[in-house]
């Protein structure tokens, strides 16, 4: 990583707590960039806000753009490489508690799974609202990035691009108005 925002908080709540965020952040990522995990301890939901790079999730190969978001979690193998030329700019925010799986899947978005986002940067304010907060450290800190989380995941929900064969009308239009430029 060749430059870093990050904040943490609580890094082992109560095995009682419903959701907790731990940490987060955004991670400039150097030309030779690459992580491989078998497992990671938390959830985590990742956002590429530029650049490019490949995932290996699930060994499965996805290719990494703005726009793309992913989670992973216990138990789920992953790997993150970036383009040289393009080094990948990513936020995440990891996390835990007794609903954590459960958010996740509200916005069909449960570990191990890669979707994406259209505009690329419709998620991207609230990721900066969490690193705002969470470097804050304020007696609130922990609550406000809680419900952030929460509002992200309904945003990520709300923004996310159609799949092939299931557009909806307004993207349809851009895309005649953006074939027609």
């Amino acid at each position: 990583v060749s430059n870093a925002r990050r904040f943490y908080l609580n890094l082992k709540p109560s095995s009682k707590t419903w959701l907790a965020v731990l940490c987060g952040g955004v991670e400039h990522c150097a030309a030779d960039y690459a992580i491989s995990r078998r497992s990671f301890p938390f959830y985590s939901v990742e956002f590429v806000s530029h650049g490019s790079g490949l995932l290996k999730l699930k060994k499965r190969a996805h290719p990494l753009q703005p726009g793309s978001v992913f989670s992973y979690g216990p138990g789920i193998a992953h790997e993150i490489t970036t383009k040289t030329h393009q080094p990948l700019v990513k936020y995440f925010i990891d996390f835990q508690g007794q609903d954590a799986v459960k958010l996740l899947t509200s916005a069909r978005l449960k570990p191990g799974t890669v979707t994406s986002v259209f505009p690329s940067g419709e998620i991207q304010p609230l990721f900066d609202e969490l690193i705002r907060n969470g470097r804050r450290g304020t007696p609130g800190s922990h609550e406000i990035c809680v419900r952030v989380l929460q509002v992200l995941a309904l945003k990520i929900l709300d923004a996310r691009a159609p799949l092939p064969g299931q557009d909806t009308l307004a993207f349809t239009t851009y895309q005649h108005c953006r074939k027609h430029i």
